[in-house]
């Protein structure tokens, strides 16, 4: 009997020792363990601007195109173009009143993004007009911290405005009538041409050129910003066509 109670006792005492064993095992198959991260990792994507960080523009054109390479992916994310009349330091936390305009999304492709062709208020005038552009990520991440974003600045440049008048219409009695041209917006000095012809420099706000015969007169303004107006006058002739008079003498 007592031997019998001493068996069961080993018994025990080995059991207990073989269970100790397994977690101290166990413990130590999971420290070794790494953890498994999530499909989106806890590192922020960085998005670059490629190209020109300032684009310059004349009123009525559109902007190429905008472009940039990051390291998100898609999915789940993918770009989207938004721009503001006023600097902003953080595009993600714009307030409503703050002239946020959506320029369009974009897909990614092979880490990068790109917008084409696109198109900004009209600008009459006299000075530049600023627009700054953000790509930022869509959806916007729910971390707070995590605010990527590309920036970049267009600038609107005013086309020349072109009045053109004539001094009357070709006839007889006047053979030769005056064109004029009158310019604002172009900046000083510019140049001109008359249908197409020489080119011309002036810092005058008018110019203007004889002219003798009837037709179309189109006057074509390049400012020093680089931006081009055009505009076309009629220069008419009165009918019958003159006839020379001959006086003989008696």
């Amino acid at each position: 009997m007592l031997n019998h109670l001493t068996n069961q006792k080993i018994l025990l005492i080995g059991l207990f020792f073989c269970l100790t064993l397994l977690r101290v095992q166990a413990t130590q198959v999971r420290a070794a363990t790494p953890a498994v991260a999530s499909p989106l990792s806890d590192t922020c994507p960085v998005i670059t601007s490629t190209g020109s960080a300032t684009v310059g523009i004349c009123s009525g054109q559109p902007v190429p195109v905008l472009s940039l390479t990051t390291t998100a992916t898609n999915p789940p994310y993918s770009i989207e173009f938004v721009s503001f009349t006023v600097a902003q330091a953080n595009p993600y936390t714009a307030t409503p009143n703050s002239g946020k305009t959506l320029l369009g999304d974009a897909g990614l492709y092979n880490a990068t993004a790109t917008l084409s062709d696109i198109t900004f208020p009209g600008n009459n005038g006299p000075t530049p007009m600023m627009y700054y552009v953000y790509a930022c990520l869509k959806p916007v991440p729910t971390d707070p911290a995590c605010s990527p974003f590309a920036s970049y600045t267009v600038v609107v440049s005013p086309n020349p405005v072109i009045k053109v008048t004539t001094s009357g219409v070709l006839s007889c009695l006047q053979p030769i009538v005056t064109v004029h041209a009158t310019i604002t917006n172009a900046g000083s000095p510019y140049l001109f041409t008359v249908n197409s012809g020489a080119l011309q420099s002036s810092s005058s706000p008018t110019v203007s050129f004889p002219i003798s015969t009837a037709g179309y007169y189109a006057v074509q303004v390049t400012g020093i910003n680089g931006c081009t107006s055009s505009a076309t006058a009629w220069v008419g002739q009165d009918l019958p066509k003159c006839v020379p008079v001959v006086v003989k003498k008696i």
